[in-house]
Formats: structure tokens, C-alpha cells, sequence
């Protein structure tokens, strides 16, 4: 049994000593790879961290699609860090959510737990603003009008406007599909002050 353990870098496995979750050098890629955008969208806006490749495709994947749910911290950790030197202001948190069935199977929903976690680092409230009420296709395979045909309908409003400013997280910006449809139906509902935070475009 070994008398002393080290924390070491959630990527490349190298001992960590200062650094939190990352290496120096894991942590400059990372960087290189910010793009830091806010764009406007039909009546909301877009906040978006990273360009999808390289070490950032690799991480979320990981996270995703290999039950890799202990990535929930280093995400949580970089999406802090984004929210706090940018100085956006939001006082709840919501995500995209994944259909009830698939959660059974993958045995976690992504985004749901990002948002927990994300929201015991700030201090904010993790509030379920919707829900997916049927299953989707995989969109990555489909061209932008085939993702606006799929998702068209699949989110129900399942909460009340309470707060004022509300940033809700989904992974990975494409098209769009996905948070025009979850806005539409949000507006439709009452919501009116809230943004998409994605982790990569």
C-alpha cells in the first residue's frame, strides 16, 4: 500500500503540486484553444469557451460518452474561471437536458450534473427549467436544416419565471438547433432573461 498519494492531471496523468486539476502544460493547450465569443441569437445570447478540437474534443468527449462523470470537476473548475474573470453576471443556472430513458442508460445526464456542480462552486441556484419529451436522433451526422426538423418540439417548459437572470449550459454549439428550439419554447412560457453557456463551438 502506498504511504503517500499525488494528485495528478486529469489529462495527461503528470503530478500535480499548485496546480488544480491540470498541469501547466495541459493548462496552456487548454488556452489555446479559448475562444471566448458572445454572439446574439433571436432576442438572447450565446457565451461560448472553447473551439471543439484537439485536447477540448478530446475532454468532452471523455466526459460524455465514456462515463467519465469525475470530469464534472475540471469543467466545472474552467467554466468558473470563464464566468468570474468575464464578469457575467447570472443568478441561477438550467441546462439542456438529456431525454429521461437515455439518463437511465448512461446512468448520468451530463449537463444536469455540470450544473450542480458548477452551481456549489458559485453559490448559485441549479434550477430545471426544461424538459426533453422525447427522444432525438444523434444531430452530428445531420445538416442544419435536418437538426432544426429533429429537435422542433422535443422541449417542455417545467418551471415558472423566478429568477431574473438565468445561464443555462449545454456542451457543444453547431447550428444552433437546439438553443433556438429550448429559447422558443422558454419565450413561449414567460422566460425572458436568460443566455446559453456552451463549453465548445
Amino acid at each position: 500500500m502506498a504511504l503517500f498519494s499525488f494528485d495528478r492531471c486529469e489529462l495527461c496523468k503528470e503530478e500535480l503540486f499548485d496546480e488544480e486539476f491540470f498541469c501547466k502544460a495541459c493548462m496552456e493547450e487548454i488556452e489555446n484553444h479559448l475562444m471566448l465569443e458572445r454572439f446574439e441569437e433571436e432576442g438572447y445570447y450565446v457565451y461560448s469557451l472553447f473551439f471543439y478540437r484537439g485536447i477540448i474534443r478530446d475532454l468532452i468527449r471523455s466526459w460524455k460518452f465514456y462515463s467519465s462523470s469525475y470530469m464534472i470537476h475540471p469543467l466545472s473548475f474552467l467554466l468558473e474561471k470563464f464566468i468570474i474573470e468575464n464578469n457575467i453576471y447570472l443568478e441561477a443556472l438550467s441546462y439542456i437536458p438529456m431525454y429521461r430513458r437515455k439518463k437511465l442508460v448512461r446512468g448520468f445526464d451530463p449537463m444536469e450534473d455540470l450544473a450542480k456542480a458548477l452551481a456549489v462552486k458559485t453559490g448559485l441556484e441549479a434550477t430545471n427549467l426544461l424538459r426533453r419529451n422525447r427522444s432525438t436522433k444523434p444531430l452530428y451526422k445531420m445538416k442544419a436544416q435536418e437538426r432544426k426538423k429533429e429537435i422542433a418540439g422535443c422541449f417542455d417548459v417545467v418551471a415558472s419565471p423566478r429568477f431574473k437572470v438565468v445561464g443555462i449550459l449545454d456542451d457543444i454549439y453547431t447550428t444552433g438547433a437546439t438553443t433556438r428550439e429550448a429559447a422558443r419554447v422558454l419565450f413561449e412560457a414567460g422566460h425572458q432573461d436568460f443566455f446559453f453557456i456552451v463549453l465548445a463551438k
